[in-house]
C-alpha cells in the first residue's frame, strides 16, 4: 500500500512563560502572595484630568459612614426594594461601599453609585477611603468611574500574583432579576440543553452538572429573549472591554495572546433528580469533541460572572505544571529540592454579581451553589494551534496525490452562458486582463490618486491636512484621492463614426462604454466593418450609478446634443455598431453591472428570440466634486480615500472610476472560445430593513441561495468569494455575516477565501459588480485567489469564529484544477446582486497532469480528520488517534497518509544532545554571523553564558550553535523574536538568519545572553538581561 512520512512539529505565536534556570519547576508567581495595597484610590483612581476634591478623586472606592439621617437617593433610581424613586428619598446607606462618580460644586456633595448599581448623593464628611478589612475577599472594582486602563493594569497585577481576581461589578439588582428572568424563559421554552458526556468537566468546573445554552447574542438563532435581553447585552460587553483590556498585557507579562472570546456560556443547575431527569447525558460526536478539546487546550482566562439569586461556593484548585504529563516526572523526582511547594486550594464565596476571573494555565475549579443559581460564563483563548513541515516528505508521492478534479459544472444542459470577450479600463493602468491580474494578483496595486487639476481644482474644494469634521465645517470634502483613470479627454470619434462636435459634448461614461465594449467585441473575433454592415442581433446591458456630466459646463460652440443623456449610453453602443438586439441601462448604484448582467443572462436564455451573444458593461465617471462632498457630508467615505476592507481601521469606502465589459454567448462548456462562464446569477431586495439605506442580512443570504440552488451546488463547492467589501463599519459586517451563515451549514475541507478587488480599485459604483466578477474569473483561471491589501488587522465586528474563512493577505492557491468564486453587489437603495463564476486552470502549471505532488500531500497531511476515543468521562484522558490538539509547543510528530485517506501521526521526542555539556556557540548581527565560543557557569550545571554589546543600530541578532556544526543550530519558532517564551527549535538548519532572537537596546549598551541547557540535553531555555556598568 502507498504511503508516505512527514516530519511535523507545533508553532504558536505565544507561549507559556519561562522556567527558572537549572530546574524544570514553574515560574515564582504561582507561589507569590504579595499582599494587596490597602491604598483603594489607588487602584481605583481618578481619570486624571480632575482635580481632586476634598481629598478624593473620581473613581474612588469608599465606605458610607456617619449618616445620621440618611443619604439623598437621585428621583428615577431604584431604592431597596427594587422600585423606581419619583422624589428624593434618604435611605441608611452606613458600611456600604460605594464609588465617586462626580463632585457637584454647587452642593458641595458627592454623586456616588453602590455596588447594587444605586446612585445617592452624599458629602465628603460621610464616607472615607474604603480599607482593606472593608473589601473582603475582593480584589477589583469595576464601576461606570473606573478607568479602563487602571483596571486592567490592577487585573494584570492580581492575576501575575495569585493567578485568580474576584471582582466586584457595579450591577443593578433589576440587570440581575432580568438575566434571571430571561433564563426561566429559556427553560420554559426548552432552549437549555445538557451538555455531552465529558463535555461538563471542562465547561462547568470539576464535577459540575447543569443545564446550559450558547448565547451568541449576534446570531439569528440565538433565542429572541436573549437577543432582546439589555443586561445581557450588558454583561456581554462587559466581558468584552475585559478581554480587549487584558489582551495588551497578556503578550508580554502572562506569555499568551487573547485571539478571542467564546460566546456567553449561561448555565443554570439542576432543581433535583426529577429536573435532572429531563437531560439525559448524550453523546458527544466526533465534530463537537473536536470543537470542545479546541476550547480547552487554547483557553487561557476563564470568567465567572455570578447571577444568583443563591450564593454559591468557588474552589480553585492549583494546577502544577507537568503534573498532568507523564514526561516530566523523572525530571521533577531528581530535581525535588528545587521545586515548588503546591499552593493550596483556593475558597471563595460566589456572591450575586460578583464576578471572578482566573488563569487556566494555574487553576481548575468547581462550583457549588446553596440554591437556584444562574452563572454566566466565557473563556479568552489563545491562537488556534498550527503546525510546520520540519522535514522533506517522501514516500510514494505520484501513487498517493492525484490531481484533484475540484468542483464538477454546474448541474444543467450542455449549452453554458459562456464568457467569451472581456474588456477593461481600470484604475492600476488595468486596461487589459493581463494587466487586471497583474494589478490584483502580484502587483498589490493601490489605483488611489490624488485628483488632478485636469478635473477640478482640488484646494477649492477639499480641505484633507485637518480632519472631518473640520473640512466639512469649512463646507468641503475631506477626501483628495479617487481611483483614477487618465486620458478620459481622448476619444477617437471617427472609429465609431461620429462627427468632432458631437464626440466634444459626449459623456466621458458614454465614450468609454463604447472603447470597453468594442474590446470585448474584439476579444471575441468580431470585426467592425462586418458588424457595422451586417448588424449583430446582440443584447447590450449597461449598468450605472448616474452621471455628473450634466453639470460640467461645456464650450458654446460643442454641439451636447444627447451627450449628457443617461438613457442613451446603451443606444449609443447598438447604433455605433448596428447592433439590433436589447439595449437597457440599469442603475441601482453599486450593483448595477450585476443586474445588468443577470437581466443579460436571462435575455440570452429566452428561448423565442435567440441572440448570438449579449454584451454586459458597467461605469462610473468622477468629473465633478459634488457627489464626492455629498458623501463626505454623510461621512460615508473613508478619510485615507481607500477602502480598508475588513480591517479594524474601516472608515468608509474610496470612490473610483472604472469601466468593464463582458460577452457572453451560449456555447459548450469545452468550447475553446470559453475562458469561463457565468454558472448562476440572481437578483432581489432587501424590502423594508432599518432605513432605506442599511443593508440586510437575511436578504443577502436569499439572494446566494438562490444562485446556489440554481447551480445545484453546495457551499463547500465553492471555493472563493468576491465580496462587495466596500469597507463601511455596517456594511463588511453584515455581509460576512450574511455568508457565513450560509456557507457555514455544512463542514468544508477547505476553508472560503474572502477577497475584494476594492482594496485594489477603489469602489467604482456602477463598474463595481462586473469588475468583481472579472477577477472571479481570473482567479478560476489560474485557480489562485487574489490578496486584499490595506488588510492588516481583522476588524472586530466581523462574525467569523468557528467560520471557516480566510480573509486573504497574501495569494492563496486554490486545492482543485476546476473552481467557482461567487461575487455579491448590494446597492445603496437595497438591490442585492450575485453571480457565480467558473473555469478551469488553463494558466498556470498546477494545471492537469501538472500536479506539485509535495504540496498536495502537505495539504492531505494538514487537513487530517480528528478520531478521538470518547471512552472516558474524564477529556484529559481521551485518546486522539488523528491529528492532535497540540498539548505543547514544540512538540513532533511523525505521519504517515495512505492512499486510502487514513493518516497516522506518531509522537516523537526530541533527541538529546550527545554531549549536552557543549560546547556552545553564539552568532548573529553582532559578529557577522560567526563563531564565539559562551561561556560556561561553573556555578550552574548546564548554564552557558556571552556578553553581547549594542551596535550603532541599537539592535542585534543572534542564534546557538552546537559543537560548531552549522546543522545543529537552536533558533526561536518566530523570527527576529524579541519574546523570551517563544519555543526553541533545533538543533537543525533554520530557514534564514531572521531565524534568530532579536535584542534591542541603547548603542554601547551589554546584553547578558544565558542559554541553559537541561541534563538530558533535549530541552533548553534561553534569555538575556542588560549589563549594570
Amino acid at each position: 500500500m502507498a504511503q508516505v512520512a512527514a516530519l511535523v512539529h507545533e508553532r504558536a505565536v505565544c507561549r507559556t512563560p519561562p522556567k527558572a534556570h537549572g530546574a524544570d519547576s514553574p515560574p515564582s508567581t504561582l507561589a507569590s502572595r504579595r499582599a494587596m495595597t490597602t491604598d483603594t484610590s489607588r487602584w481605583l483612581p481618578s481619570t486624571g484630568e480632575a482635580a481632586a476634591q476634598d481629598g478624593y478623586h473620581v473613581g474612588a472606592l469608599v465606605a458610607l459612614r456617619g449618616l445620621r439621617r440618611g443619604a439623598r437617593l437621585i428621583p428615577g433610581t431604584e431604592n431597596l426594594s427594587g422600585s423606581a424613586l419619583q422624589t428624593p428619598t434618604t435611605v441608611d446607606f452606613n458600611s456600604t461601599l460605594a464609588q465617586l462618580v462626580e463632585y457637584h460644586e454647587e452642593q458641595k456633595r458627592w454623586l456616588l453609585v453602590t455596588m447594587q448599581g444605586v446612585l445617592l448623593m452624599a458629602s465628603s464628611k460621610n464616607f472615607g477611603l474604603a480599607v482593606r478589612s472593608e473589601l473582603g475577599e475582593i480584589d477589583v472594582v469595576m464601576g461606570p468611574a473606573s478607568e479602563p486602563r487602571h483596571i486592567a493594569s490592577r487585573m494584570a497585577q492580581v492575576l501575575l500574583d495569585k493567578g485568580y481576581a474576584n471582582c466586584s461589578v457595579v450591577l443593578r439588582s433589576e440587570d440581575r432579576q432580568e438575566v434571571l428572568d430571561v433564563a426561566k424563559q429559556l427553560e420554559n421554552k426548552g432552549h437549555f440543553t445538557r451538555l455531552a458526556k465529558g463535555f461538563e468537566d471542562g465547561y462547568l468546573g470539576k464535577g459540575g452538572r447543569g443545564k446550559t445554552i450558547m448565547l451568541d447574542l449576534q446570531a439569528a438563532d440565538t433565542p429572541l429573549a436573549a437577543r432582546e435581553s439589555q443586561a445581557l447585552a450588558l454583561i456581554d460587553g462587559n466581558i468584552a472591554v475585559l478581554s480587549s483590556m487584558l489582551s495588551g498585557y497578556a503578550v508580554e507579562h502572562m506569555g499568551f495572546l487573547i485571539h478571542s472570546r467564546t460566546p456567553l456560556l449561561l448555565q443554570r443547575g439542576m432543581a433535583g433528580p426529577e429536573d435532572e431527569a429531563k437531560y439525559p447525558l448524550k453523546a458527544a460526536t466526533q465534530q463537537e469533541a473536536n470543537n470542545f478539546l479546541g476550547i480547552m487546550q487554547r483557553r487561557r482566562i476563564c470568567v465567572l460572572h455570578f447571577m444568583g439569586p443563591s450564593p454559591g461556593t468557588v474552589k480553585l484548585v492549583p494546577l502544577m505544571p507537568g503534573s498532568d504529563e507523564q514526561e516530566n516526572e523523572e525530571e521533577d523526582e531528581e530535581e525535588d529540592e528545587d521545586a515548588v511547594e503546591k499552593p493550596d486550594e483556593v475558597r471563595l464565596t460566589a456572591k450575586p454579581g460578583q464576578m471572578l476571573v482566573f488563569l487556566c494555565n494555574q487553576y481548575e475549579f468547581s462550583y457549588t451553589a446553596a440554591g437556584d443559581s444562574v452563572v454566566l460564563q466565557a473563556w479568552f483563548l489563545d491562537n488556534p494551534p498550527d503546525f510546520v513541515i520540519a522535514g522533506p516528505v517522501s514516500g510514494n508521492l505520484e501513487a498517493i496525490a492525484s490531481v484533484a478534479p475540484g468542483p464538477p459544472l454546474p448541474r444543467g444542459g450542455e449549452q453554458t452562458v459562456s464568457l467569451v470577450g472581456h474588456g477593461y479600463r481600470n484604475p492600476g493602468c488595468s486596461d487589459s486582463a493581463e494587466k487586471y491580474w497583474q494589478c490584483c494578483r502580484n502587483g498589490g496595486a493601490d489605483g488611489m490618486l490624488q485628483i488632478p487639476i485636469t478635473r477640478y481644482d482640488l484646494e477649492y474644494y477639499a480641505e484633507w491636512r485637518l480632519d472631518r469634521q473640520a473640512a466639512l465645517n469649512m463646507g468641503k470634502m475631506y477626501c483628495r484621492h479617487q481611483g483614477h483613470l487618465e486620458g478620459i479627454e481622448l476619444f477617437d470619434g471617427s472609429f465609431f463614426n461620429i462627427s468632432k462636435a458631437e464626440s466634444g459634448g459626449m459623456d466621458p461614461e458614454q465614450r468609454l462604454t463604447l472603447e470597453t465594449g468594442w474590446c470585448a467585441l474584439y476579444d471575441a473575433g468580431y470585426d467592425r466593418r462586418k458588424t457595422q454592415q451586417a448588424g449583430a442581433h446582440i443584447g447590450v446591458f449597461v449598468g450605472i450609478s448616474g452621471s455628473d456630466w450634466h453639470w460640467v459646463p461645456l464650450p458654446p460652440d460643442v454641439n451636447a446634443g444627447m451627450g449628457a443623456t443617461e438613457a442613451v449610453i446603451a443606444g449609443r453602443v447598438t447604433f455605433a455598431l448596428n447592433i439590433k438586439g436589447p439595449a437597457q441601462i440599469i442603475n441601482t448604484a453599486c450593483s448595477a453591472s450585476l443586474v445588468s448582467m443577470h437581466s443579460g443572462k436571462l435575455h440570452l436564455l429566452f428561448p423565442h428570440d435567440r441572440m448570438e451573444a449579449v454584451l454586459t458593461t458597467g461605469i462610473s465617471i468622477n468629473t465633478t466634486p459634488h457627489v464626492f462632498m455629498g458623501n463626505c457630508y454623510t461621512n460615508a467615505l473613508s478619510f485615507g480615500g481607500r477602502s480598508f476592507s475588513f480591517d479594524k481601521a474601516a472608515d468608509g469606502f474610496g470612490r473610483s472610476e472604472g469601466t468593464s465589459a463582458s460577452l457572453f454567448k451560449l456555447l459548450p462548456w469545452n468550447h475553446e472560445e470559453v475562458y469561463g462562464i457565468l454558472a448562476g446569477s440572481q437578483s432581489n431586495h432587501d424590502g423594508r430593513s432599518a432605513s432605506l439605506t442599511a443593508p440586510n442580512g437575511p436578504a443577502q443570504e436569499r439572494c446566494i441561495r438562490s444562485v446556489l440552488a440554481e447551480t445545484k451546488l453546495e457551499p463547500p463547492e465553492i471555493d472563493c468569494f468576491e465580496c462587495h467589501g466596500t469597507g463601511t463599519s455596517l456594511g463588511d459586517p453584515i455581509e460576512v455575516g450574511a455568508f457565513k451563515r450560509l456557507y457555514n451549514r455544512k463542514p468544508r475541507n477547505n476553508p472560503v477565501l474572502a477577497t475584494t478587488s476594492k482594496t485594489n480599485l477603489g469602489h467604482t459604483e456602477g463598474g463595481a459588480g462586473i469588475a468583481g466578477f472579472l477577477k472571479c474569473i481570473l482567479m478560476c483561471m489560474h485557480c489562485e485567489c487574489c490578496p486584499n491589501i490595506h488588510t492588516r488587522e481583522l476588524n472586530p465586528h466581523l462574525d467569523n469564529e468557528g467560520f471557516p474563512c480566510y480573509f486573504v493577505s497574501e495569494a492563496e492557491i486554490m486545492t482543485g484544477d476546476t473552481c467557482y468564486s461567487g461575487v455579491s453587489s448590494f446597492g445603496v437603495s437595497g438591490t442585492n446582486g450575485h453571480c457565480l463564476g467558473y473555469s478551469r486552470n488553463y494558466m498556470t502549471s498546477r494545471g492537469t497532469r501538472q500536479q506539485d505532488y509535495n504540496r498536495t500531500m502537505v495539504g492531505k497531511i494538514k487537513d487530517t480528520i480528528p478520531n478521538i476515543l470518547l471512552d472516558n468521562r474524564d477529556w484529559k484522558n481521551w485518546v486522539n488517534l488523528g491529528k492532535p490538539h497540540f498539548e505543547r509547543p514544540g512538540q513532533e510528530y511523525e505521519v504517515e497518509a495512505l492512499r486510502d485517506g487514513s493518516v497516522t501521526w506518531r509522537p516523537l521526542e526530541r533527541r538529546g544532545l550527545r554531549k549536552p555539556e557543549g560546547p556552545f556557540f553564539i552568532r548573529g548581527s553582532f559578529n557577522s554571523f560567526t563563531m564565539d565560543q559562551m561561556t560556561v557557569d561553573s556555578s550552574v550545571i548546564g548554564l552557558h553564558t556571552f556578553e553581547i554589546e549594542m551596535g550603532d543600530t541599537g539592535q542585534e541578532t543572534f542564534q546557538i550553535v552546537y559543537n560548531l556544526d552549522e546543522n545543529m543550530i537552536f533558533y526561536p519558532a518566530e523570527q527576529n523574536c524579541r519574546r523570551k517564551t517563544v519555543p526553541i527549535m533545533g538543533p537543525d538548519t533554520p530557514g534564514s538568519n531572521a531565524d534568530a532572537w532579536l535584542i534591542k537596546g541603547s548603542p554601547g549598551a551589554y546584553y547578558k545572553v544565558e542559554f541553559f541547557v537541561f541534563e538530558q540535553g533535549a530541552r533548553q531555555t534561553i534569555t538575556w538581561m542588560a549589563v549594570k556598568d
